[in-house]
């Protein structure tokens, strides 16, 4: 694509969030979402383009503590220059880890090394080094 008709500058002119939590019996199930409007100045004119976008995701937390992860699903869509895009969902597992884990006493104490050589040892990132 020619630089001439990418966006040069863009503004926010509009954006609107909204989040809604629900209990279920095994977890907590949280539903947000985003929408946002820009205004896109264009290179080498006097044109002025509003591109909209709209995110949702859905996280899901077990009450189960020994589970210790979070599901997270995301969608997005966007209004490109002559037409929408809207992206595959993402979908993804992550680990959480305990606020009192090993990972975070050493990045409050600046032991870089220390850590690395835990994981090097073949600790994990919630083990206490033996």
């Amino acid at each position: 694509m020619p630089s001439s008709l990418l966006p040069s500058s863009e503004v926010v002119i509009k954006e609107t969030h909204s989040s809604e939590r629900f209990e279920l019996k095994s977890g907590t199930l949280v539903l947000s979402t985003r929408r946002r409007s820009r205004e896109s100045e264009v290179s080498a004119s006097s044109e002025s383009l509003i591109v909209h976008e709209f995110l949702a995701t859905a996280t899901f937390m077990p009450d189960d503590k020994t589970l210790r992860v979070m599901l997270k699903m995301m969608v997005q869509q966007g209004q490109l220059f002559h037409g929408a895009l809207t992206l595959p969902p993402i979908i993804s597992a992550s680990r959480i880890v305990p606020s009192d884990a090993p990972v975070f006493d050493y990045v409050r104490r600046d032991l870089l090394d220390d850590f690395v050589r835990h994981l090097r040892s073949g600790g994990g990132v919630c083990e206490r080094p033996g």
